[in-house]
Formats: structure tokens, sequence, C-alpha cells
């Protein structure tokens, strides 16, 4: 696995920081998909699958000089980075984050992340499914546009869950 030289969140936001759009991160995530990568490799990235009364936690560890594309989800839900520094890049802009961090991401954010430490960030969904494919397919959006056609169809809903 290649690692970015980034050194410091500036560096990182003038490299990044024009892909603070859905089409810039979906670009990057393209980029990552040419030179062989997926955006969020579990065979490079480990996924830990935790299931506590109707409540599923996904953690994933990424590795310092890493860069990586998040999914969209379907709902609100709650993030917490319990170790590590990371720079992160939404629609909305570039933040960066400093563990221990704890927040809730709206639906249908999809965050380009670089991590400067070694970081641990763990997401959590209500579901009543027990299996991780299957819990991917009730809170994931494979695209925009699904997230978008979701939206119109079932509105304020997706956030309500949160």
């Amino acid at each position: 696995m290649e690692t970015l030289p980034i050194t410091s969140f500036e560096e990182f936001k003038l490299t990044f920081g024009r892909a603070a759009s859905r089409e810039g991160i979906v670009h990057v995530e393209g980029m990552l998909r040419a030179l062989g990568g997926d955006g969020e490799r579990g065979d490079v990235f480990p996924l830990v699958h935790r299931f506590a009364n109707n409540v599923y936690a996904r953690e994933i560890t990424i590795p310092a000089g890493s860069l990586v594309v998040g999914k969209i989800h379907k709902h609100g839900h709650l993030n917490v980075i319990t170790k590590g520094r990371v720079a992160v890049v939404t629609e909305d802009g570039v933040e960066e984050f400093l563990a221990p961090h704890t927040f809730i991401s709206k639906a249908g954010t999809k965050r380009l992340v670089f991590a400067f430490e070694e970081t641990v960030w763990t997401t959590f969904h209500g579901t009543e499914l027990i299996d991780p494919t299957q819990v991917e397919e009730e809170i994931i959006c494979k695209t925009f546009a699904d997230f978008d056609a979701l939206q119109a169809q079932c509105g304020q809903l997706l956030e309500d869950r949160s």
C-alpha cells in the first residue's frame, strides 16, 4: 500500500481542498480505483463488525498516510474517532479531527479522509440485521443519484432516524 507524504492539515487542504464537492470526492474515488484501490478496502483497512441490541458498529482502522473514501449513508448516524488524527473533506468543506472525537454525520454525506496518524473510526447504525453485507445494503447508497432518489421519495424521514 502506498502512503501519501502529507504532513500538515494546511498541506492537505491545499492538495485536496478543491475536492470539497460531491463531484470532487467521487473524482478522487475514481482515481483511487484506477490506481488499484476501491477507496475503502477491507484488505488494507481492517473492519470490525459488532452487533448489540439493534445497533451495528462498524470500526475501521486507517493506517497513517492513507487516503480513504467513505460510503454514502442513507441516514444520519453517530461517528466516534477513538484514536488518531485525520483531515476530512465533505461537500461542506475541509475539517481536521483529533481523537477522541464524536459527531453526528448527516444523511447523504460522503467523505474523503486522510490519516496523519493511525486512526480508529467507528460508525453506529440502528438495524435489526446481524449480517454485515445485509446491513450495508440497508444503510448505504451506492451513488449520489441513488441517495437523491431516496431523499425525494422519503424526504425528512432520512434525517429523522439520526
